[in-house]
């Protein structure tokens, strides 16, 4: 069978993956930033204690997949937590991020494909660059740099499937029955997943009574939209201990809710102007071209999110007017559906006056959206992501010297953040466990401890560097630097090793030439030789090193073979490829972020030119028409 090249197919992938491309850039220099592969806070509860360590020791359940966390039941987030653990072998909170922002891009590039049709001309770059504003800034900084967040992630995509698969898709096609699933399987998402259920129901008695259109196959996706609301009821989860966090007055739920429909401009008196363009589709639908399927989806978007939105001011309206960073995700989709209205509303053929009302409430709905997601995304680069990025090192360090000593002091009475979970005794409880103690991120990982074979000979000692060598490890490093400040030729070998992960981490020190010294991996029964390993002189500071291990056992050798000069290394962590991958990733965010930008700049120079080139040729038809 011969496969035609079919270049214009080709042309209509740049868009999209210059958008899912922009996105990931802007994540991954987010988490290269701010990012740290210790688990933070609930992840030591629900992934550490409650789903690793039972899946290492065989005692995990399938029910144990559904059971409930707080006023949730988070099915796909563990199974995705457990399939990212078991790629990689390793417990990585920053590879877990990195994934998930995979998720997150591609629910971008969901909405592109589901609302690009119904956009003209200059509508769709500026939709494709909202879209990338939204989806990118980090005003919902913790979904991105904490691993334990993609259930909202996979609440949009579901939701998404399952709200347009029920009010565009044909009833009963292969289609709809796949958004029947993904309505079912938001109930595993979060505590509000069956606010898309909620939706088709709303939406079908707005296209019954509004529209005055009802058919057979709208009957069939009411029952399934009540089915999957009468299962989201049985399953609900009460979380008393969260009632504390609920408004204590009308008054208090209103402002809330009022605060949540103005984001993202951070005054609640824009509430109005930000609804209302979803407002004015809906009343107008019945006696225009915002009839359509499409609309129907972009209002049902706009209802999904003040159905969100009042449920959040309920849960959480009593705190901080109910939102916290990581809701901004949701919030956003009312935003890009509230976007689609306006060019909705613009396509209309209408008198001058009506389209001019409509350039303005448009302008300043635009002004209002970028200066709040602008002001967001730097009141938390200010207030928490700078914050972060402080205290990830102090987090690390003291959990590596409880590893190190068992001193339970390096745990207590620390201020907020300098430990990564809330309660300091649970905390060394989870350390001490020999389970969890055997899956911990390499940074907070207990290092493999080298001991020194028969054939090494004096020249090395632990703790041989000098007393000014910065960054040391807390386990005394092997080097070729004495006591007495004298440095020495020497050569150290280790017994063999045979740790379980493919790759170490290692740091070394020492100011020698790249000719003297080396330092090789050696195979056991392999003979396999890795190495030489050092291509850069590090000086008086340990730099870390990363290497991929022989085969089976293996011993690590290092040679001094000057006199005037010192090598040191540390005792090795086992490192899981994808926790080096998940890091080198994230440092070529930028990289990332330019091919997309490349990729979308050309994708729409290509579709614009082809637009004007049909107008070009409309316009002289009709010229040669008249003439």
């Amino acid at each position: 069978m011969r496969i035609r090249f079919n270049p214009t197919r080709l042309k209509s992938l740049f868009i999209p993956l210059g958008l899912f491309l922009i996105i990931l850039g802007c994540k991954y220099m987010l988490i290269a930033s701010h990012g740290s592969d210790v688990p933070h806070w609930d992840q030591w509860d629900i992934e550490g204690a409650e789903l690793i360590k039972p899946w290492v020791e065989d005692t995990l359940s399938p029910g144990d997949l559904f059971a409930p966390h707080n006023e949730h039941r988070p099915f796909f987030t563990r199974v995705w937590a457990l399939l990212v653990y078991l790629l990689n072998g390793q417990w990585d909170a920053r590879l877990e991020m990195v994934a998930n922002a995979l998720l997150h891009a591609g629910g971008a590039v969901m909405l592109l494909g589901f609302l690009a049709p119904s956009l003209r001309g200059w509508q769709k770059p500026a939709f494709i660059a909202l879209l990338a504003l939204l989806f990118a800034l980090p005003f919902s900084w913790e979904n991105t740099v904490h691993g334990f967040q993609s259930q909202f992630y996979f609440l949009l995509l579901f939701t998404l499937v399952h709200l347009h698969g029920s009010l565009v898709r044909r009833p009963l096609s292969p289609g709809w029955w796949g958004a029947q699933a993904a309505g079912f399987a938001t109930l595993f998402c979060m505590g509000s997943g069956a606010a898309s259920a909620v939706v088709v129901l709303v939406m079908l008695g707005f296209k019954s009574i509004i529209l005055r259109q009802w058919t057979r196959g709208d009957a069939y996706t009411g029952i399934a939209s009540a089915i999957i609301l009468a299962a989201g009821f049985l399953l609900r989860v009460p979380a008393p201990w969260h009632d504390h966090l609920r408004p204590d007055s009308v008054l208090t739920y209103l402002h809330a809710l009022s605060g949540l429909l103005a984001w993202p401009f951070p005054l609640f008196l824009v509430a109005p102007v930000m609804v209302a363009p979803i407002v004015i589709v809906a009343l107008k639908a019945r006696s225009s071209s915002l009839g359509s399927n499409t609309m129907l989806f972009v209002i049902g978007l706009g209802v999904w999110t003040w159905v969100q939105t009042a449920a959040l001011a309920y849960a959480r309206g009593g705190f901080l007017l109910g939102y916290s960073s990581r809701y901004g995700d949701l919030l956003a989709i009312g935003v890009i559906a509230t976007a689609a209205a306006l060019a909705g509303l613009l396509n209309l053929k209408k008198d001058g006056m009506k389209r001019s009302k409509t350039a303005i409430l448009a302008t300043c709905w635009v002004i209002l959206v970028i200066s709040g997601v602008l002001y967001r995304s730097f009141w938390s680069e200010r207030h928490h992501l700078a914050d972060l990025r402080r205290v990830h090192p102090v987090q690390i360090n003291h959990i590596r010297n409880f590893i190190a000593t068992g001193d339970a002091g390096e745990l207590s009475d620390q201020p907020m953040l300098h430990i990564p979970y809330p309660d300091a005794d649970r905390l060394a409880d989870f350390l001490s466990d020999p389970t969890i103690r055997s899956i911990l991120p390499v940074s907070i990982r207990p290092p493999i401890q080298l001991v020194t074979d028969r054939f090494s000979t004096h020249g090395f000692i632990p703790g041989g560097v000098p007393p000014k060598t910065h960054a040391r490890p807390i386990d005394p490093p092997q080097g070729s630097y004495t006591e007495k400040g004298v440095r020495q030729e020497g050569y150290f070998r280790s017994q063999p090793i045979n740790p379980d992960l493919s790759m170490l981490s290692m740091t070394i020190a020492g100011t020698f030439t790249l000719d003297q010294e080396h330092l090789t991996l050696i195979g056991v029964e392999s003979a396999e030789i890795v190495g030489p390993l050092i291509s850069k002189v590090p000086g008086a500071r340990f730099m870390n090193l990363n290497t991929f291990r022989p085969e089976g056992s293996f011993v690590i050798s290092v040679a001094d073979q000057s006199s005037d000069t010192w090598i040191a290394i540390s005792n090795p962590v086992e490192m899981g490829f994808y926790s080096w991958l998940a890091k080198k990733l994230a440092k070529l965010g930028f990289v990332i972020l330019v091919v997309g930008s490349g990729l979308v700049v050309i994708g729409i120079g290509w579709e614009q030119r082809a637009h004007f080139s049909f107008l070009l040729s409309k316009s002289r038809k009709h010229s040669q028409d008249l003439s």
